[in-house]
């Protein structure tokens, strides 16, 4: 996000999924924020994967 300013709203969500990783499914962990500003704007300001 350019020019986004301040952040009036934050939300953090870890929603679990099952991916393929080596031939074999797994349970996946997707770490994710999204941040929005006055103007509405929204953007993700953190992902991450991890494997249980």
């Amino acid at each position: 996000m350019t020019e986004a300013g301040p952040f009036t709203f934050l939300s953090a969500d870890a929603p679990t999924m099952k991916v393929c990783e080596g031939g074999r499914m797994v349970n996946t962990v997707v770490m994710l924020t999204v941040g929005v500003n006055a103007d509405g704007h929204r953007g993700v300001l953190s992902l991450a994967l991890t494997t249980r």
